[in-house]
């Protein structure tokens, strides 16, 4: 779509009054719909929905078509625009797909990555029974080192902890280093972490599955974590995170640099000393690096057998040949 899209209310007021936005968002939500979105449906939601039938009965599709973009545009980032979160099973797998650009909610001091109405529905839909959940979200929830707790401290300072001059700074960071994922959205990570926990320990008489696997990407590297709870309790589920950002945007030496000082002691110890001071407690999970960060072209699989699951990552090399291939860096069980 475009970079920071829906970012923050600050980004949505200034795209929104150039002039070239609005047939730049219509035209990409018109596209979305028509070659993946629809696909995303069951056809018994697509007939619930009515809008593929809308749109053959119509004399102008196009017409139909551009209108919803254009409401469901207007109302984002505030809930009731067009839900994208859809979710498919294959068996006694569970697949739910998350949408985290269209529905946001950017008021100050109230930022969720999801509305209230669509969070409510993604948690229904986890708890349904299956051997294996996979929620798949385009950002990551758990970022590796310091970078969560960066992502922490810089929302609390945009919303105002440091005053109106520290605001200023933290929306020129927020946008400079795409401080966007889950864990600058205080309220939604919290979210997430208890319906883990929720779904991992069987707190709503639902049988926890046996693996439960958050799968993102958009961070421009591949790594994978293994989560699990803080102190004695244990899960039920074996928890993990996989992120893969197979063809990636190449990250520059500096931005690389900056991203391994984060993952390091010093780097998470000095971006843990930011979260405190803004009053931001620490999460009631832990994750480790599993995988450590991938900087190449990636792709992942996970292959599921009865209450197992492995997953194999690969990456593009060249050889001194100049032969390109995809070469196994990382294996391993969930």
């Amino acid at each position: 779509m475009i970079d920071d899209w829906n970012t923050s209310r600050d980004w949505v007021d200034e795209t929104r009054a150039e002039p070239w936005w609005e047939d730049h968002i219509i035209g990409a939500m018109m596209s979305y719909w028509i070659y993946q979105h629809l696909g995303n449906l069951s056809p018994a939601e697509i007939a619930a929905e009515a809008m593929l039938a809308r749109l053959m009965e119509s004399d102008d599709a196009e017409a139909v078509l551009r209108h919803w973009a254009f409401e469901s545009e207007a109302q984002t980032p505030v809930p009731g625009g067009y839900p994208f979160s859809f979710h498919r099973r294959f068996g006694d797998i569970h697949l739910v797909m998350v949408d985290t650009r269209n529905g946001r909610v950017l008021e100050p001091g109230n930022r969720k990555m999801i509305g209230d109405d669509e969070w409510e529905w993604i948690v229904d839909r986890c708890f349904e029974p299956a051997n294996h959940l996979l929620i798949a979200t385009s950002l990551p929830v758990f970022t590796p080192g310091g970078v969560h707790a960066i992502q922490q401290w810089d929302e609390a300072v945009c919303d105002g902890r440091w005053g109106r001059v520290g605001a200023w700074i933290g929306e020129r960071v927020r946008r400079a280093i795409d401080t966007e994922h889950w864990p600058s959205f205080d309220d939604s990570f919290r979210k997430f972490e208890r319906l883990l926990v929720e779904r991992a320990t069987g707190e709503r008489d639902v049988a926890p599955p046996a693996t439960i696997t958050v799968l993102g990407g958009d961070i421009h590297f591949s790594y994978g974590v293994a989560v699990e709870p803080r102190g004695d309790r244990e899960f039920a589920s074996r928890v993990h995170q996989v992120v893969s950002s197979p063809i990636r945007n190449i990250l520059g030496a500096p931005e690389r640099r900056a991203m391994r000082f984060a993952q390091s002691d010093a780097g998470r110890r000095f971006a843990e000393f930011l979260q405190r001071r803004v009053g931001r407690p620490p999460s009631d999970l832990r994750w480790d690096l599993d995988v450590d960060p991938i900087f190449d072209n990636t792709m992942a699989l996970i292959v599921f057998d009865g209450d197992q699951a492995a997953l194999t990552m690969e990456r593009a090399r060249l050889d001194d040949h100049g032969v390109e291939s995809l070469e196994i860096f990382e294996q391993m069980e969930l």
